[in-house]
């Protein structure tokens, strides 16, 4: 063994692959066939981890009649990939196939017929249904690899498949509707709203129209973003803008976007032509602001209370809330007026926290390394602020 192969080995690079299961499953005229391969992960030279970690990789092929499918690419002919999945629900056998881009395969003529959905190079492919829950948008999926051998391959729940974010497959029909949602055209047509990377959270009565969050900057403050809700039609590839008021809707990220979300805040009627049309619903009365929790990413646990759009004033009448409520002590006051900032270490209960308040954020929290100490702090204010107390100290949203 040469140094440079010795060194190879020793960092897990050389150490191969082998084949430790396979499996398969038929349908019509279909069969999928895996393979599971394990190899060494590479965990203890990159991210310290432990040096015989393994690593296991799924890879899917496709038969017709017995017979291995290919897809052509333009790098070559393709015979194994990252997901492959019978599509139940289509109106004729037909497998899914795919790595960065996916292809649909069905027969014609008693022969296999390979027809791409969308081809890209870098980004993951991705699936999902439009109206897999309830006539709703369901969860997006993700291609990647890694070890799908223990999944179903086999897709249902819905007529409208999105791929990638780019085609609609019509699963009854099998016909597919490229539609575009944030290139150069329809920004432009959208009055500068671009829906980039927007999780679609809605799809119309009519199942045609589906709902993403898009933005754009401000005229008289490149720093601060405009918020719309765009619904493309995707059968005919159109698409509106229905902007909104981030106060009037209780917008603070693209996060509160959900179907809940849209539900109370939009509505579907019909336009002259007898179409569905989205437009934003007129509120006798906005719900009340609600303080919100943040989860750390490692222990899941409660860190962080957070009050917005705070005034200054929501500081102290927090801090007064909570002294009323509980036993406060040790409380000590910092103010930055350079930042605009001011926080006060206290102990609750004999939980050391700090409130903190952010007037560029117009943010107050509450945060503590504390394993979730003070959930019970933030959720006792927001059985009052659901009774509309202290609601005059909230701001609006820029």
């Amino acid at each position: 063994m040469n140094l440079l192969s010795a060194v190879m080995a020793l960092l897990g690079c050389g150490s191969g692959s082998k084949k430790i299961a396979a499996g398969q499953a038929a349908y019509g005229p279909f069969e999928i066939r895996w393979e599971v391969e394990s190899s060494r992960s590479g965990a203890w030279f990159n991210n310290g981890g432990d040096f015989n970690a393994r690593q296991y990789t799924s890879y899917f092929s496709v038969y017709h009649n017995g017979k291995l499918v290919e897809v052509s690419t333009e790098n070559g002919n393709v015979e194994r990939f990252w997901q492959a999945l019978f599509l139940k629900d289509a109106g004729r056998p037909a497998v899914m196939v795919g790595m960065h881009s996916m292809h649909l395969i069905t027969e014609e003529n008693g022969l296999p017929k390979v027809i791409p959905l969308h081809e890209q190079k870098g980004d993951f492919a991705t699936y999902q249904w439009l109206d897999g829950e309830n006539g709703q948008p369901g969860a997006s999926q993700r291609v990647y690899l890694g070890d799908d051998s223990k999944h179903d391959r086999f897709l249902s729940g819905g007529r409208y498949l999105m791929v990638n974010k780019e085609v609609v497959l019509d699963l009854k029909t099998l016909k597919i509707y490229p539609f575009e949602a944030s290139n150069h055209k329809r920004v432009t047509e959208l009055d500068g709203y671009s829906a980039y990377n927007s999780p679609v959270i809605g799809l119309s009565p009519g199942g045609t129209q589906l709902l993403m969050i898009a933005d754009r900057k401000k005229q008289d403050n490149i720093m601060q973003f405009e918020y719309a809700l765009v619904a493309i039609d995707f059968l005919k590839n159109k698409a509106y803008a229905v902007p909104f008021n981030r106060t009037e809707t209780r917008f603070l990220s693209i996060w509160d976007a959900d179907q809940e979300w849209v539900q109370r805040y939009f509505e579907w009627k019909k336009n002259e032509a007898g179409r569905d049309q989205l437009v934003k619903r007129t509120l006798k009365e906005l719900p009340y602001w609600l303080g919100r929790f943040d989860d750390h990413q490692i222990t899941g646990k409660v860190y962080q209370y957070i009050l917005t759009p705070a005034k200054k004033s929501m500081l102290d009448a927090y801090l007064n809330f909570l002294t009323k409520r509980y036993e406060v002590t040790d409380v000590n006051r910092r103010e930055s007026p350079q930042f605009d900032t001011e926080s006060i270490d206290l102990k609750i209960n004999g939980v050391q926290l700090m409130l903190y308040y952010q007037a560029k954020e117009q943010t107050v929290s509450l945060s503590g390394n504390n394993d979730g100490l003070l959930e019970p702090f933030g959720r006792d204010f927001n059985t009052e602020l659901s009774k509309g107390n202290y609601q005059e100290h909230f701001g609006k949203l820029d």
